[in-house]
């Protein structure tokens, strides 16, 4: 668990009542995470926070009137209906599988968070995969079963299923994971500050020629890395430093065989890509995706070109980039943070107090390591998630 000492270091005393009880919230909603129900003793949290024992004791009162906590003068304890999601019905998460492996691991990670967190609160939460071989038929019996959905995918997005979604958007709660999907409520990864935070991180990290790199299925398909690489683009813009040269759109290659030293048909191109770029002088570099990036960066790090010379940035998209050696840096998905925010929408639905439609934006954060050098720890902390009810 993560030290609230590390996170608001360097803010110490003189704060007003609420951004305390901001940082206590954020305890708590920690806590409850790791299944952990008492807040620490109040010597522990002032010093933890960096705050006197009067200011944090006000804060807590504030805590305790809106039922958050419960103190009993020896221990503070967080109030959290353990089976509220009861009330919630069947919640329904939809995730693309090839055969029986989910397509995208960072769906896998979204729903190995999110189910135990549904099930630890009594609700009941059932997955239903679907591919090219998911009929009409199977989509409409599992849509009509539930009473929530969390929709990460629509595979086939086929006029049929397009036409359930939206008769099963006016009798019950769907939540859409993507900007590409369409459904009244969206709980998404804010695609656009990615691409802020990549351009930025790296300005801030010293780079004075920076790169976006992409495939072209990516930016020219999906709206997603549309996004990433406009927020990339338009940051660079307002700092004087584009070139609309070094942003790349890699086309994948028609040979699709796969070689040990080369890779597949996507990094083998993707790899010339970089090395032109390292050759351009570039000393940034921001790849929207971090898949098969080993096989990508392979000979700069034999050339011992990364970190040091060029400062590399990419999305974690399927984990690969901090498994290298060194690990490359990268901006986080934010699984967590979107299954906090379904998780408190779940908790309005079954207090009955829900009011779609919702917008929440979840901000990106980078992740800690050392590859960017004179990055220090949480250089670019990430912005609350934040709701937009209409």
């Amino acid at each position: 668990m993560i030290r609230l000492s590390e996170i608001w270091s360097g803010m110490k005393k003189y704060r007003k009542c609420d951004e305390i009880v901001e940082i206590l919230k954020a305890m708590v909603r920690e806590r409850i995470r790791h299944s952990s129900y008492f807040l620490p003793g109040e010597v522990a949290m002032a010093e933890e926070i960096g705050v006197s024992r009067i200011t944090l004791r006000k804060a807590l009162a504030v805590l305790e009137q809106e039922g958050v906590i419960r103190r009993d003068g020896v221990r503070t304890e967080i109030v959290e209906k353990r089976d509220i999601l009861s009330n919630c019905g069947k919640i329904l998460f939809v995730a693309s599988v090839r055969c029986s492996t989910f397509i995208l691991p960072a769906m896998e990670r979204l729903w190995a968070c999110f189910a135990p967190e549904v099930i630890r609160r009594g609700g009941n939460v059932e997955l239903f995969s679907v591919n090219h071989m998911t009929s009409a038929a199977e989509w409409k019996e599992n849509i009509s079963g539930a009473d929530v959905i969390f929709l990460t995918a629509q595979d086939p997005a086929s006029p049929e299923v397009t036409e359930l979604l939206k008769k099963a958007a006016g009798e019950k709660v769907i939540f859409s994971l993507m900007e590409t999907l369409s459904a009244p409520n969206f709980i998404y990864l804010d695609n656009y500050a990615v691409g802020q935070m990549a351009a930025q991180t790296l300005i801030e990290a010293g780079c004075r020629k920076i790169a976006g790199m992409s495939f072209d299925y990516e930016c020219c398909h999906n709206l997603m890395f549309a996004r990433r690489m406009q927020g990339f683009r338009e940051t660079l813009e307002k700092n004087g430093m584009f070139h609309s040269e070094l942003i790349k759109l890699i086309p994948t290659a028609n040979d699709a065989r796969f070689d040990p030293e080369i890779g597949d048909k996507y990094s083998k191109t993707a790899r010339s890509a970089i090395e032109q770029l390292y050759a351009a002088g570039c000393d940034g570099v921001f790849l929207t995706s971090d898949e098969e990036i080993g096989l990508i960066t392979m000979n700069l790090f034999r050339q011992k070109v990364i970190p040091s010379q060029m400062k590399l940035l990419s999305f974690n998209g399927v984990g690969d980039a901090m498994r290298n050696h060194p690990p490359i840096t990268c901006l986080s998905h934010g699984t967590h943070k979107v299954v906090e925010a379904v998780i408190e929408q779940l908790k309005l639905i079954a207090e009955k107090r829900f009011v779609g439609p919702v917008e929440i934006l979840v901000h990106p954060k980078l992740y800690v390591n050392f590859t960017l050098n004179s990055m220090p720890y949480f250089a670019l902390e990430s912005k609350p998630v934040s709701a937009v009810v209409g």
